[in-house]
C-alpha cells in the first residue's frame, strides 16, 4: 500500500472553504483507500481521470466528528481528492489520508503469539493497547479469555493518529467445547487510511482475564 504525496491534509478547512489535492497516477493501483475524521460536516469527492480533464466523480458526505473509511476501485490513470466545509462552521480538526493499494496476497507476521495482549485483565470499559497496521490491508485477529459466563463482546476501533480512537465493529468471541475459555478468530479488511486499531470491552458487568490478543496482517 502506498501513501498519496498530494491527496493528504491536516490543516483545518474554514466554513465554504476546500482542500483540493493534486492528482496523481494511480494507473497501476487497483483501490484508493480514503479515511477521514473532523469535526464538521462536509463533501469528499473522488475524481478519476485518464486526461487530467475529463473525470468521474464518487462523492461521501462526512458526518461531525464520525469516522469515514472508504475504498474505491481505481477508474482511470489519475486521481485527487477534494473537501469541502460546508457545515456553515470553521473545522478545528481534519485528518484526511489517503493510500493506494494493489492488494499484495504477501502475508506479514509481527513475530509471535499474543503480539498484542499476553494474558492480562481488561475491566469494563477499558482498553487493550493498540496495534499499528500501516500499510496493512488485512489484518486478522486471534483473541481468546475466560471470562466464560460472559456473553459480551469487544468493540474494534480505529484510528489514524494512535491518540483519537473511533468504533468499527462489535465481535464477540464464543466458549470452546470444554467450557474452559472463549475463542475468537475473525479478519477486517479494506483498512487503507487506518493506522492503529485496539479493542474495549464492551460489556456492562463482566472483566475479561486471562486475555491473549494475537493480530496478523496480509500486506
Amino acid at each position: 500500500m502506498t501513501k498519496s504525496l498530494y491527496n493528504n491534509s491536516i490543516t483545518p478547512i474554514a466554513n465554504t472553504e476546500t482542500f483540493e489535492g493534486q492528482y496523481e497516477e494511480c494507473k497501476n493501483y487497483k483501490t484508493i483507500n480514503l479515511s477521514c475524521m473532523t469535526d464538521q460536516d462536509g463533501i469528499i469527492e473522488v475524481i478519476f481521470s485518464r486526461d487530467k480533464t475529463n473525470g468521474i466523480v464518487h462523492q461521501f458526505n462526512v458526518k461531525g466528528s464520525e469516522f469515514l473509511h472508504r475504498t474505491i476501485p481505481v477508474e482511470g490513470f489519475y486521481y485527487y481528492i477534494t473537501l469541502e466545509n460546508n457545515s456553515g462552521t470553521d473545522q478545528t480538526s481534519l485528518s484526511l489520508f489517503t493510500h493506494l493499494s494493489t492488494f499484495s496476497s504477501n502475508v506479514g507476521k509481527f513475530g509471535y503469539h499474543a503480539n498484542l495482549e499476553d494474558n492480562v485483565s481488561i475491566a469494563v470499559g477499558s482498553q487493550s493497547g493498540s496495534f499499528d497496521v500501516q500499510d496493512r490491508n488485512k489484518i486478522v485477529i486471534l483473541y481468546e479469555d475466560t471470562a466464560t459466563a460472559s456473553v459480551d463482546g469487544l468493540d474494534l476501533q480505529f484510528s489514524v493518529d494512535g491518540t483519537n480512537f473511533y468504533p468499527h465493529s462489535t465481535i464477540y468471541p464464543s466458549l470452546n467445547s470444554a467450557g474452559t475459555k472463549r475463542l475468537l478468530v475473525s479478519s477486517v479488511d479494506n483498512l487503507g487510511g487506518v493506522n492503529y486499531i485496539r479493542f474495549e470491552n464492551s460489556s456492562a458487568v463482566d472483566t475479561y482475564s486471562n486475555v491473549f490478543i494475537t493480530c496478523t496482517t496480509a500486506i
